[in-house]
């Protein structure tokens, strides 16, 4: 069982595990050139596997900037989506322009570009997708739209992250569903933490490209399963990232 796997629990995770639907890799059925969106269609697949109903996922790519080159980007942003303008909000450690270019009952799309104003520290540019539905026609139209944007707005240096959430129609344990994706994805488990009816698993699977150290060593996996008062299960599955400071 997952829990017997790992014996150690480590609370440091809790503060590099950071999913934003509440803030790579390729397996058997991925293709074998994968789309900038690859991970999410194989995260889907899991669930899919396993009967789960698919509640949301998100891509996001982010990167640093020179502040210099934030006019710049703007304009570039704005010449992709005609007819959107940026949205300014002004704190007191950062300014932050929005753009959300395209909406629709499926996809929400935007773009975030943060100003540090401690002038010492660089620009940070997010992109942004997520959604309630994948199916073929979302996964085709846009991983060519972002191969585009990565192309054309960022520098070929950004950082990925992939992430959804699903829910069980039937009571089925976190480490039943943990087994099964460790056994999938050939996950090497580096960290378990469980707490009253949640769990957290963090490891590495050859499957997928980017990877983030944890005490030196590779982790580029991460699972969340919380067991609702109805018996039923909300897994997420995500691919790691750090969190911004702003």
């Amino acid at each position: 069982m997952t829990a017997n796997i790992i014996s150690k629990k480590n609370s440091v995770l809790l503060g590099l595990f950071t999913f934003t639907l509440l803030i790579s890799t390729y397996i058997p059925y991925s293709s074998a050139s994968p789309t900038p969106l690859h991970e999410v269609d194989d995260m889907v697949s899991l669930l899919e596997q396993e009967n789960l109903v698919l509640q949301e996922w998100e891509f996001i790519t982010k990167e640093k900037v020179g502040r210099h080159m934030v006019s710049e980007i703007k304009r570039k942003i704005e010449i992709e989506f005609q007819g959107s303008s940026f949205k300014l909000e002004q704190t007191e450690s950062a300014k932050k322009f929005t753009i959300e270019p395209h909406k629709n009952d499926s996809v929400n799309e935007s773009f975030l570009l943060i100003v540090p104003t401690d002038i010492n520290h660089d620009a940070e540019l997010i992109y942004k997708l997520s959604g309630t539905i994948w199916d073929e026609s979302i996964r085709s139209y846009y991983s060519s739209k972002l191969e585009n944007i990565v192309n054309d707005i960022f520098s070929g240096k950004s950082t990925k992250f992939s992430c959804i959430s699903g829910q069980t129609n039937d009571i089925i344990s976190s480490v039943y569903l943990f087994d099964k994706i460790i056994e999938k994805l050939n996950v090497q488990p580096l960290d378990y933490i469980e707490e009253d009816n949640f769990a957290v698993l963090s490891g590495y699977t050859p499957h997928w490209k980017n990877v983030i150290p944890i005490s030196d060593k590779p982790m580029n996996v991460q699972l969340a399963a919380r067991e609702g008062l109805g018996g039923e299960t909300t897994l997420t599955i995500g691919t790691p990232i750090i969190a911004t400071e702003y």
